[in-house]
């Protein structure tokens, strides 16, 4: 049993001392391969920060306008079908006018219908 906590503990050690390395290596790495000195990668960074900004503010206008008139042409649409409808009912209502007057001028005219009494049969009267 003892055998086996010394085991565990020397992977632990290990690993421990793999990470350890790693890090040591990669702060290195870093430092000798810095492009900048601190200010100079703070005015990138804020001259990065600027131009993302404006791409943002530039594609939110694109995508503004693109919706507007995506907007625009829908609405255009909507009063195009209006007006057809619109046009369909006053059609409508002049074929009905059209044919009360038609109806009326046999009623009073020689093509006259014999009018309906109240029990609903034409011609017949109580």
């Amino acid at each position: 049993m003892a055998q086996y906590d010394s085991t565990q503990n020397g992977q632990a050690f290990n690993i421990f001392m793999s990470f350890a390395c790693g890090a040591v290596t990669g702060a290195a790495l870093a430092l000798f391969f810095a492009p900048a000195t601190g200010q100079d990668t703070r005015e990138y960074l804020q001259r990065r920060s600027r131009d993302l900004a404006n791409d943002v503010t530039d594609r939110g206008r694109e995508m503004w306008n693109q919706q507007r008139d995506t907007v625009l042409s829908a609405v255009e649409k909507g009063r195009e079908k209006l007006n057809e409808f619109t046009e369909q009912i006053g059609e409508a209502v002049e074929q009905g006018k059209a044919g009360y007057r038609e109806a009326k001028q046999r009623m009073t005219g020689g093509d006259a219908m014999e009018p309906i009494t109240h029990t609903g049969v034409r011609g017949s009267s109580i």
